[in-house]
């Protein structure tokens, strides 16, 4: 009878551990077990020590994303990291117990969670603890996740210098964040898709901003940039809709690619004097955009009628999206930026003067009501996707001195009928006429040496 129980008591033991493993897909290496998967019914679950006995020692890239129905997580002990957005979008999860074995946690764990209002850390974990539910490296000196389902205000410890990476990323609930003065460093998606955030205050502590830091903040109508601000990195404030006017204090030197892309109803944006480097595309989609003015004082940037030129006006940046219908390039004018005219709607009409020798990449690209352009003699080169899908091109005329025209200039110009390539041209890019089905002739002429 002993050896009978004993042998049913195995067999119990080992339908559990099938079982509980069964409720996740795995990885072994070197001896330790990473959970790349679930497939559990949900509900409150909790991680094994072992699997097939080995340790589980991490929980990786994504392994828990889009459960649904799991409500609780106790992590068990063994487990020493958890990788990027391991429970992304579990919406149903309410709390989470990472045990004190935890020495590596990324910063968009929970991205997506809208119904967790508790972080929970156990108190020996040398590494992490919380406060209210919210979860910060042991000192309090960085924030790495606020729970998506606490609502309304909160202010930050005034222990916090640095607000980590995704820290309050999908957190649609959070109405309004008070950052303080202590904090020096916002990461990249910092605050994405905070949708009911409405105010940002940067403090004057803050140095740098990271990409996408705002992104997708589509309720903010006001924005305050501190003055230690000196760095604006790529597509930070993306798609903040409702924004209206910005002005970028004098102590910025750099805004990067895209920075304020997507804010369809901003109007009007004021540069400070100390602005060096300004990314491409950084308006793009602004179709509201009518006016960028500039601190007399900046030696690098000057804007004419609301567009934004090099200080001497040889280099034209900037056009704003919101302006409409046609445009006369001031005759200073020698260079024609990368994306400058770049997804300009509203131009009905551009007159290029024979000043200008450059057209950069991408400059004219989707400006569906351009019907008719004119390159001057003076142009000898037309850079990549210069008038890319200017939906709108019936007529093209180039100048008698180009040389050379880049890749998929033309490309989806889908009313160009016909055109002229003139005699001086030696080369033609790839993808030059795609998706063009309109055009139903070219001529070519004897100079040119190479078609891609």
């Amino acid at each position: 009878m002993k050896n009978i129980s004993l042998i049913v008591l195995a067999a119990l033991l080992c339908l559990l551990s099938l079982s509980s493993r069964a409720q996740f897909t795995f990885t072994t290496n070197s001896g330790a077990i990473t959970i790349t998967g679930y497939t559990g019914a949900g509900g409150n679950e909790t991680i094994p020590d072992t699997i097939n006995g080995y340790p589980v020692a991490s929980i990786g890239y994504e392994a828990f994303h889009g459960s649904t129905k799991l409500k609780g997580i106790v992590i068990s002990s063994s487990v020493t990291s958890i990788s990027d957005f391991a429970f992304a979008n579990c919406t149903g999860l309410t709390s989470v117990t990472i045990p004190n074995s935890v020495s590596s946690i990324a910063g968009d764990l929970f991205f997506g969670c809208s119904g967790l209002t508790n972080i929970a850390v156990n108190a020996s974990n040398p590494n992490y603890t919380n406060a209210g539910g919210v979860l910060f490296k042991k000192n309090l000196t960085s924030l790495i996740e606020f729970p998506g389902g606490l609502t309304n205000n909160y202010t930050i410890p005034s222990s916090v210098t640095t607000i980590g990476f995704y820290a309050f990323g999908g957190c649609t609930l959070l109405t309004n964040v008070t950052i303080p003065n202590s904090v020096t460093s916002i990461g990249s998606d910092a605050f994405t898709s905070c949708s009911s955030l409405t105010t940002i205050t940067i403090p004057n502590s803050v140095t740098n901003i990271g990409d996408d830091a705002f992104y997708n903040c589509s309720g903010v109508t006001s924005l305050t940039l501190g003055t230690g601000v000196n760095s604006i990195g790529n597509y930070v404030f993306q798609n903040c809709s409702r924004l209206t006017a910005v002005t970028i204090p004098n102590n910025v030197t750099s805004i990067g690619y895209g920075a304020f892309s997507s804010c369809t109803n901003l109007t009007s944006i004021t540069l400070g004097n100390s602005v060096i480097s300004f990314g491409n595309q950084v308006f793009v989609n602004c179709s509201g955009l009518t006016n960028i003015s500039v601190n007399v004082a900046n030696p690098n940037y000057a804007s004419a009628a609301g567009v934004l030129f090099n200080k001497n006006l040889t280099s034209l940046v900037a056009f704003p999206p919101g302006l409409t219908g046609g445009y006369v390039i001031p005759n200073s004018v020698t260079n024609l930026g990368d994306y400058a005219f770049y997804y300009c709607s509203n131009l009905t009409s551009i007159t290029i003067p024979n000043s200008v020798t450059s057209i950069g990449n991408s400059t004219f690209s989707v400006c569906p009501g351009l019907t008719t352009v004119t390159i001057p003699n003076s142009v000898t080169n037309l850079a990549d996707g210069a008038f890319y899908n200017c939906s709108g091109l019936t007529n093209l005329t180039l100048g008698s001195t180009a040389t050379s025209i880049g890749n998929y200039v033309f490309g989806s110009c889908s009313s160009l009928a016909t055109v002229t390539i003139p005699n001086g041209v030696t080369t033609i890019g790839n993808s030059e006429f795609s998706y063009c089905p309109k055009l139903s002739n070219v001529a070519l002429p004897s100079s040119v040496t190479n078609i891609g």
